[in-house]
């Protein structure tokens, strides 16, 4: 009996020359995906796909995504692999892939393992820069970090690996694995305990509150007390926001389509924000967590710097362009401390340019699933 195209095993090096190639490639439960059909489609935009390409994201996609979702995927399987995968560095990180005719070259393969900042964080920061390199060649001299200011810049680097690697588990395969069992295992207790099923309960509860919130706000507004109107017009904006929330992470009723058009009933209407924005900005923030470079929950320049990394003008992969830390960031980072709150008032405004510029650009799924299961579960734990 003939073995399944599906069934067949892939070798690590047929997987690298069809990421050459330009395919999507992710490993889930030792199943090799293409994904490059499944991308125009999916819900959380290409950007969340594109920093799991040549990785094993089991973890990441059953977390993220329903039952009817995982099923979905197997109609993309195009092989197996054998043993433990070792992830490889995404394209969009800088990752470097050789095509079936090119010879291994031992000089590259250390740029091809994954060594991000989830890591080590030391080669990442040399891989971001080569990235930034070949972004900054037309930026001026002025915006570009002095070689003083960068030896600062990879101190802290080191000093931050140093007390990361003093504090958290080792990163030997051994420690790794057992890490990954008890996250699965975790996974499956929350799941056996119904803890991911909506508490429709407190929804109600939820909806009493707003509902109490807007109708003070409409009395106040009525007797001509708008500062306290407003006030109460502000809380209830920011409860709905919340709910929101789960909307977009298909959290309530965990149908995509009701969550969505909750989500954006929601968002649009009442706050003025796209929701498919901001999930395609959030998606990512939860598989890139806090990584200076690709994390754009984190990407606030010229007004704030979370991270020292931002001070040596970095390559942001999310909005594809540099993050220079010109003459503009050093007149206000410095103060930021003192700043933020007034930052903050502007905030609102900037969403409404992302919003408007995620549709300006169509960076939105180009197609719509017709079975509307393609959504992605709430998993803030």
């Amino acid at each position: 009996m003939q073995r399944s195209t599906k069934d067949a095993t892939l070798s690590r090096r047929q997987i690298e020359a069809l990421i050459a190639q330009g395919q999507s490639i992710i490993i889930v439960n030792q199943k090799v995906l293409r994904v490059d059909a499944w991308i125009p489609y999916h819900p959380g935009g290409q950007k969340v796909i594109q920093h799991v390409v040549g990785k094993d994201a089991t973890d990441e996609f059953t977390v993220f995504h329903c039952e009817e979702t995982r099923q979905m995927s197997e109609r993309y399987q195009i092989g197996r692999i054998e043993g433990r995968w070792t992830n490889f560095v995404p394209p969009i990180r800088g990752g470097v892939f050789r095509s079936e005719e090119e010879e291994d070259d031992e000089s590259t393969i250390l740029v091809k393992e994954e060594l991000d900042t989830s890591s080590t964080g030391l080669e990442a920061a040399s891989i971001d820069a080569d990235i930034y390199k070949r972004h900054s060649q037309s930026e001026s001299t002025e915006d570009i970090a002095t070689q003083d200011e960068m030896a600062f810049l990879d101190t802290e680097t080191r000093e931050e690996i140093k007390l990361t690697l003093s504090k958290y588990p080792a990163l030997d395969d051994a420690t790794q694995d057992e890490i990954i069992a008890k996250y699965r295992l975790l996974h499956k207790q929350i799941h056996a305990e119904g803890l991911y099923k909506c508490n429709y309960t407190a929804y109600a509860w939820e909806f009493a509150r707003c509902s109490l919130l807007f109708s003070i706000m409409l009395f106040f507004l009525h007797i001509g007390w708008y500062n306290t109107s407003a006030l109460f017009l502000a809380w209830f904006w920011s409860q709905m926001v919340f709910a929101a929330h789960d909307a977009g992470h298909i959290g309530i009723t965990q149908n995509f389509t009701i969550d969505s058009l909750i989500g954006m009933t929601i968002a649009a209407p009442i706050g003025g924000l796209s929701l498919g924005w901001w999930k395609r900005s959030h998606n990512v923030h939860h598989i890139v967590t806090n990584a200076p470079e690709h994390d754009p929950d984190n990407q606030h320049l010229p007004f704030l710097a979370v991270n020292h990394r931002f001070l040596g003008n970095i390559f942001s992969t999310y909005h594809e362009r540099l993050l220079a830390y010109d003459k503009f960031a050093k007149a206000l980072v410095p103060y930021q401390a003192y700043l933020y709150y007034i930052i903050l008032l502007f905030g609102r405004f900037n969403l409404y340019v992302q919003s408007w510029l995620f549709l300006a650009k169509a960076q939105g799924p180009r197609k719509v699933p017709r079975n509307g299961i393609a959504g992605m579960r709430s998993v803030e734990i």
